[in-house]
């Protein structure tokens, strides 16, 4: 039997000591412990009754007569005290740890409880750590809807570099997205000393230059090979950098030339009354292809395109614009001139005041020349300068110039006669030169003629006379040292081997790489062409005619994309440098060699006009270009490099880069210059009487008269540049506008065809803003302040950091994709 001291002992568990009621003391007595006799009863009912729920009956069997007694009589407070300390609750140290009775309900060992906690605690952190995450966090918010993946491939991996590495995104791109694009790159990318200008494009032609240099100095040769191609472009090459023969020589070449012209005046060399000014004008166009008031090539005839035709056009300027000739004479450029002549002169030994007159002379005579030289805007249009006459209509009207006897000089093989057609670019400057010529003295007409000669070849002496030409150039171009010996030698090599020398670079390159980017430029060029046709047929600009001319000629417009077949054919080769002859050590004689060999070349299209003669030529340009008489779009070899272009790369890129260019081109060809030109390449001037279509006679970019009037508007409102300028610029700004629309629309169509692709590490980037950053990049450029002021008077387009800017706010795609404000207050309307 139990006793009192056994039931105190007995666990009672938490659960059960909920069913007893605490009360507070009351009149000093504590009720804490004491309960009444109702609940005294249902606790032990609960404890020891309900048929033994807690208790077994063999254990209520062992509670005497007494205890049974006490269930069933009212306690006094002295008995409810007394019977508190029989159920008493446990003591706080009986009582087990919050952790431990968790861990008896998980089923856990200490070691596992403390580890579980552990867990806890460090998924806590990282819990933290996500949300801190999400909160900072970059937007990634890609308004493009389609399709998309992430591009991983080598080539994208290199884009990826390129865009990254020439950008910097502490720029905002909507309000300088050139800074935006291009301050990296500007960064990497310093003013070379021996250069005015570095761009995108020049580090391309630099580079492919580089390698073709290395192809030529790594040529090996048999005896049996003397004279082959191979040997004559290295030794034409290596003749250029013996510099001991050259500094041997001085001026000696040249002066032995001079002489045999009949002397030079400022030298007291020249017999007045036996020089023959016109035995010297016909050598210096046929022997050494120096332009003295004129210059003499071979072109396509646009009204029969299946034949060339001898074209004579206004030339013989010593600075590099007529408009240099009406700036103040205090001018840096104009002084520059003047001593650069000055100092030439006494180097072949003039005395130095007969130099100083000599210099200013020459100006003043060149100054009388740019005064009725055209302007730009006459010479670019195709259907003014398209004066078809023959030799003895243009006799008449300059009777004083021997055309006849220069023209036979030229092509000798050709021949011409009184009755031959040729083409007279400005009949009005062939009168007016005449009459200079005229009246003018003996002696002045000398010192011009031979100074002509001597500034085309002194580049080629020794360096006492090469470092008058580049102080000029300095203060000229900004270029604070001369180029390395051998730029000089491949820049040298290439004006006569240039097509050798694109061939020679194509076939070192790997054939998966040529052979994956003649399909890609096509699809390019066909989507491109697609876009423009689109923008032809709904605009307003072309009237039933023009627009249905427009619309054949690009359904008939093609493409070559770098070096053609016939240029990899060795046989071709051979047969175009047959008449090239070389020597090993005499590099004056061999640029006399040059000069020969190129007046052949003409003649040679001129009696055997092949197809490939009409753009053939234009593969040697530095940028895309179209030409109307073979309705081609040409692209040099060059410019089929990265980060330009690249098969591998996702098409906004290519089309960023190379993809403007082309669609400039290409708009070029539809509204610009070549709109008046048939899809078979003949000319609409009048002239064409057989149907109603070609005797229209067409104007030079009149589909681009308004948008172009418009850009004027607007981009004066911004302040680009000045409003004389911005006129000069107004139709090459709008071919620009026109091309980048086409090239977007081409994209546009690629996304929905075919789908996005992001580069790696730029997933926050939509594909048209990318197209955007890579049109941006190809504008990357450094240039000295001297140079820039060359650029804005010789060439009528927009400095690229301005034309940017210009161009991208006639784009509302531009501000959707990178998030800017569209705001369309300097928006013209659709250009096409």
């Amino acid at each position: 039997m139990w006793s009192d001291r056994d039931l105190e002992e007995q666990y009672v568990p938490d659960h059960l000591m909920n069913h007893l009621a605490v009360e507070p003391k009351k009149n000093g007595i504590d009720y804490r412990h004491a309960i009444s006799s109702h609940d005294n009863l249902d606790s032990h009912n609960h404890l020891l009754g309900h048929g033994g729920d807690m208790l077994t009956d063999a254990m209520l069997g062992h509670i005497g007569d007494q205890e049974t007694m006490m269930m069933h009589t009212p306690l006094s407070p002295l008995t409810k005290e007394h019977h508190s300390q029989d159920i008493k609750l446990p003591s706080r140290k009986e009582k087990e740890s919050l952790l431990k009775r968790y861990a008896k309900k998980l089923g856990l060992n200490d070691r596992g409880c403390y580890l579980a906690v552990g867990l806890a605690i460090i998924a806590f952190f990282f819990l933290v750590i996500i949300i801190a995450m999400a909160a900072c966090w970059p937007t990634t918010h890609l308004r493009y809807s389609g399709s998309i993946g992430v591009c991983s491939t080598p080539a994208c991996l290199e884009s990826s570099a390129n865009i990254i590495g020439a950008m910097n995104d502490s720029f905002e791109a909507c309000s300088d997205m050139w800074s935006f694009a291009c301050e990296g790159w500007v960064a990497k990318n310093r003013l070379p000393e021996s250069r005015s200008k570095w761009s995108t494009l020049i580090a391309m032609e630099h580079k492919a230059r580089t390698e073709k240099s290395r192809l030529i100095t790594m040529f090996s040769h048999e005896p049996s090979q003397y004279d082959s191609i191979e040997w004559k472009v290295q030794h034409f090459y290596e003749s250029c950098k013996s510099l001991e023969y050259i500094e041997a020589d001085r001026e000696k070449p040249l002066l032995k030339i001079v002489n045999n012209l009949g002397g030079w005046d400022v030298l007291r060399s020249f017999n007045l009354y036996n020089w023959d000014p016109h035995r010297v004008l016909r050598e210096l166009h046929a022997d050494f292809r120096v332009s003295a008031f004129f210059r003499v090539d071979v072109i396509t005839d646009f009204r029969n395109p299946g034949q060339n035709i001898i074209r004579i056009s206004p030339d013989g300027l010593g600075m590099p614009d007529k408009t240099f000739y009406h700036r103040f004479p205090n001018d840096s450029s104009i002084q520059a001139y003047q001593t650069f002549m000055k100092d030439s002169a006494q180097l072949f030994g003039s005395p130095s005041p007969e130099a100083a007159k000599f210099a200013i002379d020459i100006f003043n005579f060149e100054k009388r020349i740019a005064e009725i030289t055209p302007d730009i805007s006459y010479l670019n249009d195709p259907v003014k300068v398209n004066n078809k006459m023959k030799v003895k209509e243009l006799r008449t009207m300059s009777i004083n110039i021997p055309w006849l006897e220069v023209l036979k000089a030229c092509y000798p093989n050709a021949q011409i006669s009184e009755e031959t057609e040729i083409i007279v670019v400005s009949p009005q400057y062939a009168a007016d030169i005449a009459v200079i010529m005229s009246t003018t003295d003996r002696g002045s007409l000398n010192n011009y003629l031979v100074w002509q000669l001597v500034q085309k070849f002194m580049p080629y002496l020794s360096k006492t006379f090469t470092e008058v030409m580049d102080l000029y150039r300095k203060f000229l171009t900004g270029a604070q040292k001369p180029l390395q010996r051998w730029e000089f030698c491949a820049d040298a090599t290439e004006q006569f081997f240039g097509h050798l020398m694109d061939s020679l670079f194509f076939m070192e390159q790997d054939n998966d790489f040529t052979h994956d980017r003649e399909g890609v430029v096509q699809r390019m060029f066909a989507r491109i062409r697609d876009s423009v046709g689109h923008r032809v047929s709904v605009s307003r600009a072309y009237d039933y005619y023009s627009r249905q001319a427009a619309i054949d000629k690009l359904h008939a417009m093609s493409i070559q994309v770098g070096t053609p077949d016939i240029l990899r054919d060795r046989k071709f080769l051979k047969i175009m440098y047959k008449d090239l002859a070389v020597q090993k050590t005499d590099f004056f004689q061999n640029i006399q060699y040059g000069m020969t060999f190129l007046r052949k070349r003409e003649e040679h299209a001129l009696v055997s006009p092949g197809e490939e003669t009409r753009w053939l030529k234009n593969l040697l340009f530095k940028s895309v270009t179209y030409v109307p008489s073979a309705n081609k779009v040409v692209i040099p070899e060059y410019l089929l490099m990265p980060p330009l272009f690249h098969p591998g790369y996702p098409m906004n890129v290519n089309l960023g880069g190379l993809g403007v260019m082309i669609a400039e081109a290409v708009v070029e060809g539809v509204a610009g210059s070549g709109s008046v030109f048939t899809a078979a390449g003949r000319i609409l001037d009048g002239h064409e009487t057989t149907n109603y279509t070609l005797s229209r006679v067409a104007e030079a970019n009149s589909a681009l008269s308004r948008p172009s009037a418009c850009l004027l508007s607007k981009w004066s409102a911004m302040r680009l540049d000045t409003p004389d300028h911005l006129g000069k610029c107004a139709i090459d700004s709008a071919v620009t506008v026109a091309g980048v629309d086409a090239a977007f629309s081409a994209l546009t169509e690629s996304l929905s065809l075919e789908g996005g692709m992001l580069l790696p590490a730029m997933e926050t980037l939509d594909p048209q803003a990318v197209f955007f950053l890579q049109y941006a990049q190809s504008h990357c450029s450094v240039s000295s302040l001297q140079q820039r002021d060359l650029d804005r008077t010789v060439n009528h387009q927009l400095l690229g950091r301005e034309k940017l800017k210009g161009v991208l706010s006639q784009f509302v795609e531009f501000k959707h994709f990178y998030f800017c404000s569209e705001d369309s207050e300097f928006l013209c309307d659709s250009v096409l």
